[in-house]
């Protein structure tokens, strides 16, 4: 870093700004300017489609991180989304009905580190080929699920995998079958498969309880859900502090076992990107 030069002198003006920007953000004023998010669809050609305003994830909300995690254990990935102004956080919950395959592993290394960070996935079948790294570190002050989705389309045949370990140590697994939660031990020369758990009911409007104390108010905030062939709004939540967070967590859902950091339509879009897909 460089040293300011010793002639430097405090400047007034420059001082007044910060202070005006410091007191707009204390009186809750946004950051961003109400940039809202933005969600782009991989075409698979090397270019990428704008989708936040189809997708409902455009809030105009001064959002910092974002986490992915299959919360219900369906297969389908949500987003829990970290905003400096309230909702200071969202639960967006995938809620497609007709969603393709998909495949999710949870790695375990014994003679690589335990949460097997760096391992790559393979996955073939049905003519196509995947590659995916388990990775720490998703985002700012955020951290993804380690478990690693594969989006299958319409393919429903058995799969084959190949897992590169962190030590280079490579295991083949033939015989995987999709739309199941794959548990895979270094070192092990089988793996264990269950199937996901039926997608629960779109959310719908919570009783909204005043209580007053310590604990937070549960408050209901608007989110959009997609359906094939038209857009419809649907009520998720926005949840006020971590106690309310990690409560409602539990009781919807029970004990979670992954863990996740937090600091006109068109339907063939959505069907494309099968159990990649994520939308609110």
């Amino acid at each position: 870093m460089g040293n300011s030069p010793e002639t430097l002198a405090p400047a007034a003006d420059y001082e007044h700004a910060w202070n005006a920007i410091n007191e707009l953000i204390r009186s809750g004023h946004s950051w961003s300017g109400h940039e809202r998010n933005v969600i782009y669809a991989n075409n698979q050609d090397g270019s990428f489609s704008d989708i936040s305003g189809i997708s409902g994830l455009d809030f105009p909300d001064d959002s910092r991180a974002f986490a992915f995690a299959d919360l219900d254990n369906d297969g389908r990935l949500e987003i829990i989304l970290k905003n400096r102004n309230a909702p200071q956080l969202r639960l967006l919950r995938n809620a497609l009905q007709r969603i393709g395959n998909s495949l999710v592993f949870h790695l375990r290394g014994t003679k690589s580190n335990r949460d097997a960070i760096g391992a790559a996935i393979t996955v073939e079948g049905a003519g196509r080929r995947q590659t995916k790294y388990l990775q720490a570190g998703s985002g700012f002050l955020s951290q993804h699920t380690k478990e690693v989705f594969f989006g299958l389309g319409e393919a429903n045949s058995v799969l084959s995998v190949s897992v590169r370990w962190p030590n280079g140590t490579v295991q083949n697994f033939q015989n995987v079958p999709p739309n199941h939660r794959v548990e895979i031990v270094e070192g092990s020369p089988g793996f264990r498969g269950q199937p996901f758990s039926s997608a629960a009911p779109t959310f719908v409007r919570p009783a909204v309880s005043h209580i007053r104390g310590n604990v937070a108010t549960a408050t209901a905030a608007r989110a959009r859900v997609l359906s094939p062939g038209h857009c419809r709004e649907k009520v998720g939540f926005a949840l006020d502090t971590r106690k309310q967070i990690n409560r409602f967590l539990v009781e919807r859902f029970g004990p979670i076992s992954r863990t996740i950091t937090v600091p006109s339509c068109s339907r063939n879009l959505f069907e494309r990107y099968s159990g990649s897909c994520v939308e609110c």
